[in-house]
């Protein structure tokens, strides 16, 4: 386990704050990427420059094909297939984090009426920051329902000494 928070690197900023909102509870250090391929790019350069710590990669699948999901997901696994397995995760949010977080019933319901259900995802990311702020987000179902985001949270625990206040228990 590490005394340090274990880092998400992410694309970008809207993604930067969904991943922190879903993330909260578990204190990851979540890092913007600026891109797919720097998301991966810096979790490959912090695998080499520190390999004792581990890190995650959380991506944007942008569609729901299932085919091209598995394509992002060998390629991101590829490119850090030269570390050893247990040192990182690379999690896909299907299509994008917004869907994941309309996993809370409570945010689902805001962004309807936000902009009339036709918010942008940047607009969405900094209503969902503002949201769970206040409130937490309800992982609940999202850990339920959602393999990557289990394994991600699985993973964090793992490797880090985050209080199990909020673990993930068998669905």
């Amino acid at each position: 386990m590490s005394l340090h928070p274990l880092p998400v690197y992410v694309e970008f900023a809207a993604d930067v704050r969904f991943a922190v909102g879903l993330l909260s509870q578990w204190e990851p250090e979540i890092k913007e990427g600026w891109a797919a391929s720097g998301a991966i790019t810096s979790a490959r350069l912090s695998l080499s420059t520190h390999p004792e710590r581990p890190v995650a990669v959380l991506l944007r699948a942008r569609t729901r094909n299932a085919q091209e999901v598995e394509e992002l997901r060998g390629s991101a696994n590829r490119l850090l297939s030269g570390f050893p397995r247990d040192n990182w995760c690379v999690s896909i949010a299907v299509p994008d984090l917004d869907a994941w977080a309309t996993m809370d019933p409570r945010i689902k319901r805001e962004w309807d009426s936000l902009q009339n259900g036709r918010a942008s995802y940047t607009d969405r990311s900094a209503r969902f920051a503002d949201l769970t702020a206040s409130q937490p987000f309800d992982s609940t179902e999202l850990l339920r329902a959602i393999p990557d985001y289990r394994e991600l949270v699985e993973f964090i625990q793992r490797h880090t000494r985050t209080p199990t206040t909020g673990a993930v228990r068998s669905a």
